[in-house]
């Protein structure tokens, strides 16, 4: 399904894209105005599509909605707003959410370079973006003016994996603290090897680092994240028996504190993380311990054999195994471990005025075979961008039919050129038309289509 018409886009942004799908049929891409911001989205579905729709359907418009760009707290609510929608209606399958928002920039923002003309000079603006994700569909930014191919891949966005080793850092922590909450004394480091010497298995006994709780630290007024007063309502009511470890904010900063190795600070904001997470945790117990119970350990081990990719695993109270995901963060997945969060990285950037940006934003079965550096040397070298979501999933296509036979996962690929020099403001009026606003769902088994 494919809906035109609607806002235009902020001048010189234009944006095409392409799909080629399995019978999963579980990705969903969005190109879409709003009245401050455009945004161009990939939403991977896990499990199921309705996560991914969901956020088609409320996170974009909330996301619309931002009166700034400069936000962020408001960009992070509605990541966390949306995951706890799909809890509350037991939808338990999950996305990744890769989002990026285009505004006009103000004239006084950046200057024209000093070669452009007077012409250029009086039309080009520059752009200002934010870019928001959770899980594994990545994005890649590059500029289309670099005549150095090792200046031409300006930033690529971290991948939420379970194999990540700063992600491995912030779930151990989470853990850690956790069971300091429990009021639990620190325990020996609990790491266990595999038969294969290249595996290692974490479990949330691995405290490593935990000291004893202080008592007498508390979060002042000024710490405190007012904001987060009103968590507790988006989850609904809860029952009066909820498990609940951490009633207070200062429980959690207390524990968060003594978690950590000495020396080390902990930021306003990485405590606020904390008070959504454990709240997100009581939400779970109270509206999903049903469906399927509660989480005993959670781990992170190879999926399947001693090749296959890291994953966090959940056992059940019954010993058997619950849902394991390879993404770390996702939106929805509340079947899966706690410490899988809704919380996005965000990224601010600016097209300076004079400048041609053009940004890829592309699920997992993409990057599961190509490489940054090799999308954005088609990107750059493939004049038309109508061109360049079909170009890459050649390249995927043949990939993966050569190893395994067939299309081995769903793959989008969203292609937006940042346009600031002024040179193609008419064109890019006249396509208005057909690229201002859109979103594309396509059922079908190796199905493609592409928006140009």
């Amino acid at each position: 399904m494919f809906k035109a018409g609607g806002l235009p886009f902020p001048r010189g942004v234009r944006a095409s894209l392409s799909q080629k799908h399995t019978s999963k049929a579980e990705d969903l891409a969005v190109t879409v105005a709003g009245p401050v911001s455009a945004a161009f989205a990939v939403y991977d579905g896990h499990g199921g599509l309705q996560a991914a729709q969901t956020c088609v359907n409320s996170l974009t418009p909330k996301l619309l909605a931002l009166s700034s760009l400069d936000d962020d707290e408001a960009i992070i609510d509605a990541f966390w707003d949306v995951d706890a929608e799909l809890g509350v209606r037991k939808i338990f399958d999950g996305t990744t959410a890769t989002v990026l928002l285009v505004a006009n920039g103000e004239d006084d923002d950046d200057t024209v370079g000093e070669s452009s003309s007077s012409s250029l000079h009086c039309t080009a603006r520059p752009l200002r973006c934010v870019l928001a994700h959770v899980g594994d569909s990545s994005a890649i930014r590059l500029n289309m003016h670099s005549a150095n191919s090792s200046e031409l891949l300006i930033s690529e966005t971290t991948q939420h994996l379970a194999s990540s080793v700063d992600e491995q850092k912030r779930i151990k922590h989470l853990w850690a603290t956790r069971r300091a909450l429990w009021g639990k004394e620190a325990v020996k480091k609990n790491v266990r090897r595999s038969s294969s010497a290249e595996e290692l298995m974490i479990t949330d006994k691995d405290t490593d680092g935990l000291r004893s709780i202080d008592e007498s630290l508390v979060l002042d007024e000024q710490t405190r994240p007012q904001r987060l007063e009103k968590m507790p309502s988006i989850y609904g009511s809860l029952p009066g028996n909820t498990p609940y470890m951490h009633p207070t904010l200062a429980a959690v900063s207390e524990a968060a504190i003594a978690s950590v190795e000495d020396g080390q600070e902990l930021s306003p904001e990485y405590l606020r993380v904390l008070w959504r997470a454990f709240r997100r945790e009581t939400a779970i117990n109270a509206h999903a311990r049903k469906a399927f119970g509660v989480r005993m350990e959670s781990g992170i081990q190879r999926r399947g054999h001693a090749r296959g990719p890291f994953a966090i695993s959940t056992t059940l109270p019954n010993g058997q195994m619950g849902a394991n995901t390879c993404v770390s963060r996702s939106i929805g997945d509340w079947d899966a471990a706690r410490s899988v969060l809704p919380h996005p990285d965000i990224e601010h950037f600016k097209v300076p005025a004079g400048e041609f940006h053009r940004v890829v934003i592309a699920s997992d079965g993409v990057w599961d075979h190509m490489t940054a550096e090799e999308v954005a040397k088609i990107a750059r070298t493939t004049r038309r961008r109508t061109r360049v979501p079909q170009a890459v999933l050649s390249v995927v296509l043949d990939r993966s039919r050569r190893k395994f036979g067939q299309l081995s996962d769903d793959s989008t690929v969203v292609c937006i050129d940042l346009d600031a020099t002024g040179d193609n403001l008419g064109r890019a009026t006249r396509e208005t038309s057909v690229d201002s606003s859109g979103m594309l769902s396509i059922d079908g088994n190796d199905k493609c289509c592409s928006v140009q």
